[in-house]
């Protein structure tokens, strides 16, 4: 996973002949944005395959408080952990945008397991995907200050091919007050404490309600962590 994707959003990885052959198997469902997949505590007798559109994956709080995991884009699949290990999901899955999904029953998931080595090669990938990306998140948080995070989430997504008054780089997403809570996973006093202090020190300015990160200090930035590289390892 690479210091772009500290947005925690995993890359579309498609591919056309697996794809056929999970559609072939599978139920094709629409999920309208913000339509939630499943809940917490929901019992999943199946495994979906993204097919269009993306999902967001959240740990949720007893207070209702949540914490992005991980967003997916076509080509990935979800609920496979709690399918197998036969125990209620302990996530909130939810359509980001309006989606297509293949679900898969859990007859079918066996039988596809059972015949077809690229099905296994994919819920391998998944696997190791969201381990590696869990394990990201443990080490950000038990390590790294609110600040970092945040600097990491805009240095992440600068759009470098757009330069702005000469030393400003616009972000290609546009993040709510929300997503910035659930990605760094802090409170919304903090977001705001924070994005003050990287204004202060030149690193980000805000214009129309939208950020921007001074060119210089990220290059700055990205020569102190050893350049666009592996963020995490």
């Amino acid at each position: 996973m690479s210091f772009e994707n500290v947005n925690l959003t995993f890359p579309d990885q498609r591919d056309p002949a697996l794809e056929s052959l999970i559609e072939s198997y599978g139920e094709r469902i629409f999920a309208p944005a913000k339509h939630t997949v499943s809940r917490p505590g929901d019992m999943l007798d199946c495994i979906y395959y993204l097919k269009e559109g993306s999902t967001q994956h959240f740990i949720v709080n007893a207070d209702g408080s949540e914490k992005l995991l991980y967003t997916l884009r076509p080509g990935w699949l979800f609920g496979e952990t709690p399918f197998y290990l036969n125990l209620p999901t302990n996530l909130s899955s939810q359509a980001k945008e309006d989606s297509v999904l293949i679900k898969l029953p859990g007859k079918v998931c066996r039988e596809i397991l059972a015949d077809n080595p690229q099905f296994v090669a994919l819920l391998i990938r998944c696997y190791s995907y969201k381990l590696l990306t869990l394990r990201y998140e443990v080490e950000n948080l038990c390590f790294n200050s609110c600040k970092v995070r945040l600097k990491r989430l805009f240095c992440a997504s600068v759009d470098t091919k757009n330069l702005i008054d000469h030393n400003w780089y616009p972000l290609r997403v546009r993040y709510t007050q929300y997503e910035m809570e659930t990605i760094v996973g802090s409170t919304r006093v903090n977001i705001n404490k924070t994005m003050s202090a990287l204004a202060e020190e030149g690193f980000i300015r805000t214009i129309n309600r939208k950020v921007q990160v001074n060119a210089t200090m990220y290059q700055q930035y990205l020569n102190e962590i050893g350049g666009m590289q592996e963020i995490m390892y």
